[in-house]
């Protein structure tokens, strides 16, 4: 039995899971991973269809699946090429290129993989594919316009195949780490100066659990995986596609899966026993985003444990954070300020005001 996660009309996860081949609810949606094999030449491995593999039977088409309930979708298209075509990716050569959906009940990720493959080494699903053979973009183009490929209406992206992604390699205190950021605004080319920061005046707890909050492409919690374990730390984020990067970019830096959660703040962590939390809040003019997370990231810490924020503004900071831990340690790094409170007792220090 096959479960899908189901999806919202915005692609975040519900929380429900459903059967494959089970009609889809009104509203509800599901995630394809679709998945781009380049060569060297510029050429894409495509596959056929088998004649009785519905939708699109007999149509060639790239190497797609749906994600399983609690899979990522680069784990997805890496776990597709496999059983479709016998073909081993290389997880660090995968570049996410785009989310499309299809109006109606699916999403798709779009990943592309340069790598070099023999096609003599590929092995055909039964029931699956019959036949692969390598195309550029113009071979492709003429086959959709033939009626032997996939539909433009269905492959909207094709134009943004030889992008490539965007990926960039940074070493942050002496661990080599690199990010594809395709698609987020926040600090593409390089790893943005207020995490660095933190990341310069925290030291990591040699046991428990560490969360990376509004991990964004996975900076902070890539990194603390990389010295103290990926089974040790979550990431999450409110923003679908970023935990879609983070997870990506888990599994390109060598770490296998650390657990992602989309998330709004803590409403969909379960978990309560962290030693150190993380952040770098975003801005709001009323602050009930940091609000949210200082007051319930209080109540998600283990004693003992440490929250860690970076910030440029401090007086709002501070007051708060002594208002909910009773303390807190203040460290200025050039416009930042990197702030660290220990958690000493099981109730707020002073009730927050409602």
């Amino acid at each position: 039995m096959e479960l899908w996660d189901v999806l919202d009309v915005h692609g975040h996860k519900t929380g429900e899971t459903m059967v494959r081949g089970m009609k889809l609810p009104e509203g509800a949606n599901h995630l394809v991973a679709d998945v781009w094999i380049k060569n060297s030449k510029g050429e894409y491995l495509i596959s056929r269809r088998s004649p009785d593999k519905e939708p699109d039977a007999g149509l060639w088409s790239p190497t797609c699946g749906s994600v399983l309930a609690g899979e990522g979708s680069y784990a997805a298209g890496i776990r597709e090429a496999k059983e479709e075509i016998g073909i081993s990716l290389d997880p660090g050569r995968g570049r996410f290129i785009t989310r499309t959906y299809n109006g109606k009940n699916t999403f798709f990720d779009i990943w592309l993989f340069e790598q070099n493959v023999d096609i003599d080494t590929v092995v055909l699903q039964a029931g699956e594919t019959d036949a692969v053979m390598w195309a550029d973009a113009g071979k492709i183009k003429d086959m959709m316009d033939n009626g032997m490929f996939l539909s433009q209406k269905k492959i909207l992206y094709l134009d943004l195949l030889p992008e490539g992604g965007r990926v960039f390699t940074q070493t942050i205190n002496g661990v080599d780490l690199s990010f594809d950021t395709a698609g987020c605004d926040f600090s593409p080319h390089s790893v943005d100066a207020g995490t660095i920061a933190m990341l310069a005046c925290i030291d990591l707890p040699s046991a428990g659990k560490i969360l990376d909050l509004g991990c964004g492409y996975g900076v902070v919690g890539i990194y603390a995986a990389k010295i103290v374990g990926a089974h040790n730390v979550v990431m999450s984020d409110i923003d679908a596609h970023c935990v879609m990067l983070a997870d990506k970019n888990a599994i390109a830096n060598g770490l296998g899966c650390i657990k992602t959660i989309q998330s709004d703040g803590f409403k969909n962590i379960d978990d309560t026993d962290f030693m150190l939390i993380m952040a770098n809040p975003p801005y709001h003019s009323d602050f009930s985003v940091p609000k949210h997370f200082i007051e319930k990231g209080f109540n998600r810490l283990s004693l003992g444990g440490n929250m860690a924020l970076v910030t440029k503004r401090k007086e709002w900071y501070k007051n708060k954070l002594i208002s909910i831990f009773g303390g807190v340690k203040i460290k200025e790094v050039g416009e930042y300020f990197v702030f660290l409170a220990e958690k000493r007792s099981t109730h707020y220090a002073k009730p927050p005001n409602r």
